[in-house]
């Protein structure tokens, strides 16, 4: 291959050379070859239109000193000076990223992030938050609703840790409780759940691959077969009833989780020192929009059940 590239290629050459590449197939490398031939068929020339998706980049650049908005709007008008209009965007992020089921992941953690963000700038959160502390609040009941509410918002392992974790920072600072100790109860009633619950991603995933290894032929008795084995799924029904026991303080905090906690009790450091959160200071740092009054019901509650409701119904 090296070897025919380099004589088509060969200052000089004036006689037609064949290439011929060999591909296996259902590999990485034939969807590379796929598309770049796709993209050789379907390309178009604009002139000088093809400069403004550049220009509309590098000013929006300078002007906001935001790239990633920039960029993300210089796409955008690619697409309507392509003449492909609004939907040709999602079409372009499928395309550029390879496949359909990249793009969905994508799209699903932009779309978390967007919810998330949503009900801290609303105000949502905090006043769920104030709501929970104007009941007597302990330790021990913080980190139980904690529990509680990865257990209810459990169809998605994405969702869930980032939903939790937002909406119960704030008290379980308030109380002392080390982030440690909150995304331990977040993490472990997230994916646990989701693997234990047939209505999930995670369950049609398994599905999908019993049915890969041969044994068995349709997604019913995939489906079927996957709902018998939760009894036996002992790891993750385990991992929840431990979150419980010890956020019940019946099984005490042991190892650097135990360290952690004294940190955050006696030195009311809910963060080490060195510490280096996952989670931008973009996201964790929104503020409530100053003056707006919201309803925990409408805001909070609905929006909440909304997403519950369309992740059920859509299996």
């Amino acid at each position: 291959r090296l070897q025919s590239e380099d004589r088509a290629h060969r200052i000089g050459q004036k006689d037609s050379v064949n290439v011929w590449y060999m591909v296996a197939k259902d590999t990485i490398e034939e969807q590379i070859v796929k598309v770049n031939k796709e993209k050789m068929e379907t390309i178009e020339y604009f002139g000088v239109l093809s400069l403004v998706p550049a220009s509309v980049a590098i000013v929006l650049a300078f002007v906001t000193r935001n790239t990633v908005f920039s960029l993300a709007t210089a796409c955008l008008v690619g697409v309507l000076v392509a003449g492909k209009g609004f939907m040709g965007f999602p079409n372009l992020l499928k395309s550029a990223l390879g496949n359909t089921n990249f793009s969905w992941v994508l799209l699903l953690e932009l779309f978390i992030g967007i919810s998330i963000a949503f009900f801290q700038r609303t105000g949502a959160i905090h006043n769920f938050s104030q709501f929970v502390a104007r009941r007597k609040m302990t330790r021990i009941r913080v980190q139980l609703i904690s529990w509680f509410m990865g257990m209810f918002v459990y169809f998605s392992d994405y969702f869930s840790p980032l939903f939790v974790g937002s909406t119960m920072r704030a008290l379980s600072d308030r109380f002392k409780i080390s982030r440690e100790k909150l995304a331990y109860i977040c993490d472990s009633t997230s994916a646990p759940v989701s693997i234990l619950v047939p209505i999930t991603g995670w369950a049609v995933l398994v599905a999908s691959l019993l049915i890969g290894m041969g044994s068995i032929h349709t997604p019913a008795d995939a489906m079927m077969v996957f709902i018998m084995a939760i009894p036996f799924n002992i790891y993750s029904i385990l991992a929840v009833l431990m979150v419980g026991l010890i956020a019940m303080n019946i099984i005490p905090d042991f190892g650097p989780m135990k360290r952690a906690e004294i940190r955050a009790v006696e030195q009311g450091k809910v963060l080490d020192d060195n510490a280096e959160p996952l989670m931008g200071e973009e996201l964790t740092d929104i503020q409530p929009y100053p003056g707006i009054k919201t309803s925990l019901l409408w805001n909070f509650f609905f929006p909440v059940l909304i997403v519950v409701s369309f992740a059920i119904g859509s299996f």
